[in-house]
């Protein structure tokens, strides 16, 4: 009889995710704020960290676009958020510029459309966490996006 319990038991608690992202659509223009629902399914607070990467068509994988979507470019700071257990943190962010260089051999109005153009693909949300600031070595990840 524990055996049948246990059995019943395990695809409810053995497949949960501890942390559930989802981006509220699946198309957004470049200008549009991306809005975001983390729910802690965890009976603790995680801390976390928000990434964003970017679909490679040409590689056939995902590369790291942000190590923090509440970052500017160049900018070496990341923002570690505490979700509370068993609750939701509702969030929006614009897509930054890629960190790319001006190239010198363009003009200002071509680097700014190649800038621009970085914005725009197949993007996801990748919220990395754990137990403490430092330690943070969970990953989540969102369905896919597109920026047009």
């Amino acid at each position: 009889m524990k055996i049948l319990v246990l059995v019943i038991l395990i695809p409810f608690f053995g497949f949960s995710q501890l942390l559930e992202v989802k981006v509220q659509k699946e198309q957004y223009n470049v200008s549009d704020d991306i809005v975001l629902n983390i729910k802690n399914n965890d009976t603790i607070s995680r801390f976390l960290n928000i990434q964003l990467e970017k679909y490679d068509e040409k590689k056939g994988a995902w590369k790291l676009f942000s190590k923090d979507v509440f970052s500017k470019p160049f900018n070496p700071l990341e923002l570690t958020l505490i979700s509370e257990k068993g609750k939701n943190l509702d969030l929006n962010f614009k897509i930054n510029q890629p960190e790319l260089m001006d190239s010198p051999k363009y003009s200002n109005r071509k680097n700014e459309s190649i800038k621009e153009e970085g914005k725009k693909g197949k993007f996801r949300i990748k919220v990395v966490y754990g137990y403490d600031e430092f330690d943070k070595n969970e990953i989540s990840y969102s369905d896919s996006f597109i920026m047009k």
